[in-house]
């Protein structure tokens, strides 16, 4: 932006006018100038910086407002032990114009939660007018010895507090520092971090500071600086459901329950009535199985504990197969990689990275569409990218990426917001928000992005780091609309079907509690089966049984309620779950019943040795 200034008397005043209706985070305002006065401002994130300037004699030719000053800045942001947040700025101002100078400095601040401002120039502390409407507050600090002349420098310094840049949810401490305008009058920008000892080491610092523990004017231009403190978040979660069947006959209904994943654990602490079972679907979902009777209703409701980190879980590899490639690459509706626009497009970004990057600056999200929101699918998405919400980024990003053979899959859940602005949750039926997974052929992972807080933050990195405050309910990568979220098994008249709130702790897992039972045996077989089944809060994993028999893949997960029967040899074999080594014995008819008691014996035996695997192994 230029401004071309003629100046004629002194004293002129300046008007600012935006430049459009609803202007968003970092968008730049326009200026309209009053008899020839002109007003600079350096954006900051929330906070603009406005430079007043005053000019003392007449001029001949039009003067470009982006030389007139250069400028350096240092900005130290310093966290206390209760959060409150110290911020001051060092301020270099270079004159670039012998009959130009700088009058007063004014920060304006998107909050009204700050106190003890202060200000000082070389000549002392200065009295900074401050004014605050309209949830934002504007410091004006009039300088008292301005300096004049080309290559002079007025240095100055503004500090106050905030309370609203630092939270402590749960057990994390999270830290937000808004994005930094680019301007090509800044010299030198420096930002640092200061947290107490007790916060403990960084969860993550996105993006990385340079190795003198700062952070450059170029790092902060692209999406500001988020920073978490703590091992890992724990919610407690509480979901109604409501069936109901119409039909003469009686049904089998599942409905989903929010399960493990390699960036969360699930601890069922409630779940009434009880399922017939629990089983893990293709996309790894618990479904919980109930028979509805004819005509009748069924109202259940679970509450869990789901602990969240942002590294993945060891242990929480997949292998997929080639079948389940091809499976997870896949046309579906509303995941039209097949279409010509969006495979050229794919094949020209040709990585998941740049893939993300696209859609991330291509689509505007549109808050307007939350009353009445419709999928349009990833076809609608990349045709009018200024109609989207959580449902179009997610989607276009699952076309792009599976129509250049990476897989992918989307994934309904909850995550936590402060701000429905620049993190919003679309799917308003019960605040669920959309994001989506990518297999990492390196890892053996799925990896979770987000694109549309990827856009709504400002460039906030959803990307290449992930957070607590996402909590998978389901993930449809089989199929593209099933199975259905929780807050879509409503009942008439109830309000709110999900519940969400933090733990100040994280929770110990209960001891896991492994019935081993001997199913049955043919005399002229040389196998047996076994059942192993999980009567406790928490899922465990079979990672492999010696001598098995049959078409059974592991490792295999079981969750709370749920079963896995396997045929093993007639002879003892040994198993791992959880990391542990366990005996199992296999047998014929004449030996049925001690081989029985033995296989209960046993499993009574390891109740307390499989009670500490699980916890170590999960919570290591």
């Amino acid at each position: 932006m230029r401004l071309n200034v003629y100046a004629k008397f002194l004293g002129l005043m300046v008007s600012v006018i935006p430049a459009k209706a609803g202007i968003q985070l970092g968008d730049l305002y326009r200026f309209r100038i009053k008899s020839g006065m002109t007003r600079k401002i350096l954006l900051f994130g929330v906070n603009s910086i406005s430079i007043c300037f005053l000019f003392l004699f007449f001029f001949v030719a039009p003067v470009s407002a982006e030389s007139e000053f250069r400028t350096q800045h240092r900005i130290r942001y310093t966290v206390s032990e209760t959060g409150s947040t110290d911020v001051s700025y060092g301020v270099i101002l270079t004159n670039n114009i012998a009959r130009l100078f700088a009058k007063e400095y004014t920060v304006r601040l998107a909050t009204v939660n700050v106190r003890d401002i202060a200000a000082s120039d070389s000549a002392g502390p200065i009295t900074p007018k401050v004014t605050q409407e309209n949830g934002s507050t504007e410091i004006v600090v009039p300088f008292h010895n301005p300096a004049i002349g080309i290559g002079n420098e007025t240095s100055f310094s503004i500090s106050y507090v905030v309370t609203d840049v630092v939270v402590k949810n749960g057990s994390v401490w999270e830290i937000t520092i808004p994005p930094v305008r680019k301007s090509d009058d800044m010299d030198s920008f420096k930002l640092f971090l200061d947290v107490p000892p007790s916060f403990g080491k960084p969860a993550y610092l996105s993006p990385k500071p340079q190795p003198d523990g700062y952070w450059t004017l170029e790092q902060l231009a692209r999406g500001g600086v988020t920073a978490a403190y703590g091992l890992r978040q724990a919610f407690t979660v509480e979901l109604s459901y409501f069936l109901e069947n119409p039909d003469t006959h009686d049904q089998t209904m599942k409905i989903p329950i929010p399960g493990d994943s390699a960036y969360q654990r699930v601890m069922l602490d409630y779940l009434r009535p009880k399922p017939l079972d629990m089983t893990v679907d293709a996309d790894g979902n618990w479904l919980a199985s109930y028979m509805v009777p004819a005509q009748s209703s069924l109202d259940i409701t679970t509450v869990a504990t789901v602990v969240t980190q942002v590294a993945p879980w060891s242990g929480y590899q997949t292998n997929l197969t080639p079948e389940q490639k091809k499976i997870y690459t896949s046309v579906q509706p509303f995941w039209e990689s097949n279409h010509r626009d969006i495979a050229q497009k794919a094949h020209e970004l040709k990585t998941v990275d740049r893939i993300y990057e696209y859609v991330t600056n291509q689509l505007r999200y549109n808050y307007q569409l939350l009353e009445m929101p419709t999928r349009h699918g990833a076809i609608g998405a990349f045709e009018d990218p200024y109609a989207a919400l959580c449902s179009e980024f997610s989607d276009l990003f699952i076309a792009l990426t599976r129509a250049i053979g990476i897989p992918s899959r989307l994934v309904h859940g909850y995550a936590y917001t402060t701000d429905s602005k620049l993190k919003p949750l679309s799917l308003v039926k019960d605040v669920l928000h959309a994001w989506v997974e990518y297999y990492d052929e390196r890892t053996h992972t799925w990896v979770p992005v987000d694109p549309t807080w990827g856009q709504t933050t400002g460039g906030v990195d959803f990307f290449t780091r992930w957070d607590f405050n996402h909590i998978a309910f389901v993930r449809l990568g089989v199929s593209s609309t099933q199975p259905n979220a929780p807050g879509n098994f409503r009942k008439v008249g109830r309000k709110k079907d999900i519940q969400v709130g933090f733990l100040e702790k994280i929770p110990d897992l209960p001891t896991a509690t492994i019935q081993v039972a001997y199913a049955s045996v043919q005399s002229d077989s040389d196998s047996s089966s076994i059942i192993l089944t999980n009567e406790s809060k928490t899922a465990f994993t079979v990672e492999s049984i010696d001598g098995l028999v049959g078409d059974t893949v592991l490792p295999y997960h079981i969750p709370p309620y749920g079963t896995l029967m396997v045929g093993i040899s007639k002879e003892a074999t040994i198993a791992v779950i959880n990391g542990q080594t366990y005996a199992l014995y296999g047998g014929n008819r004449k030996t049925k019943s001690s081989l029985s008691i033995g296989v209960l014996l046993w499993g009574m035996g390891c109740l307390f040795f499989i009670g500490v695997a699980v916890r170590k192994k999960l919570y290591h």
